[in-house]
């Protein structure tokens, strides 16, 4: 189990049944019985964080000058204004990845490996409750096989719009 998988919680069951509604449209049976089984199917998930990286950016601010009447080495000029980039301000915004993965695996009773399925992805979301559904979803074309090679599956997630103002 992943260090905050809690195989007690509500979350872990709502998967738990995510998944098991998967299984049984996959043809696969809950037999009450352990001894009965002929598959034993074990489920993980977690969140692992990758890396974080900060990006900065500068934007200028615009500064605008009027004024009305203005008398210039003794001679009046009824105008002048005056527009143009006066400061810039730098924006940062710290950026942290993180890998949110499922791991699907079947065994014999006798413990003999039968078929894994491990799906992953890096995102700044942090909410398994949303990521962890749509991995098993992900999933259910590769239940019952075994793959040679990672398959990739790419899931895109809305970025929030949130920035750190530094002067």
């Amino acid at each position: 189990m992943g260090k905050d998988t809690d195989p007690n919680g509500l979350e872990f069951q709502h998967n738990v049944e995510k998944l098991n509604q998967s299984l049984r449209e996959k043809g696969y049976k809950e037999v009450e019985n352990l001894n009965s089984a002929e598959e034993i199917i074990y489920f993980d998930y977690g969140i692992e964080k990758e890396f974080e990286r900060v990006e900065r950016y500068r934007q200028p601010d615009v500064g605008f000058a009027i004024s009305v009447g203005n008398s210039y080495h003794h001679r009046y000029s009824p105008f002048w204004s005056e527009f143009g980039y006066t400061h810039y301000t730098t924006y940062q915004k710290r950026r942290i990845y993180y890998n949110r993965y499922i791991t699907i695996l079947s065994k014999k009773p006798q413990g003999k490996e039968l078929w894994r399925v491990d799906a992953s992805t890096i995102g700044e979301s942090k909410n398994l409750k949303k990521i962890v559904p749509m991995l098993i979803e992900a999933s259910v074309d590769y239940i019952g096989k075994n793959s040679e090679e990672p398959i990739k599956i790419i899931m895109k997630e809305k970025l929030e719009k949130k920035i750190d103002k530094k002067e």
